[in-house]
């Protein structure tokens, strides 16, 4: 998810964000994908969560739970 979010911010946000600087024809483009991103991470986050990735396993042996 880091990775993700990483690439996401140094190789499409801030390279458009410079080119929609020298360019305000471009600025609708940069706001609709910087959205469109946010969305996509948003519902990845939202998927994991509804699949209980978040929590922890409810059976685990006792060696398990020490070995973290």
């Amino acid at each position: 998810m880091a990775s993700m979010a990483l690439l996401a911010a140094f190789g499409i946000v801030i390279p458009l964000r410079h080119a929609a600087q020298a360019n305000p024809a471009l600025l609708t483009s940069y706001r609709g994908i910087l959205l469109a991103l946010l969305a996509v991470y948003g519902y990845m986050l939202t998927e994991l969560g509804h699949y209980g990735i978040y929590q922890p396993p409810k059976y685990t042996r006792r060696s398990e739970k020490f070995s973290a």
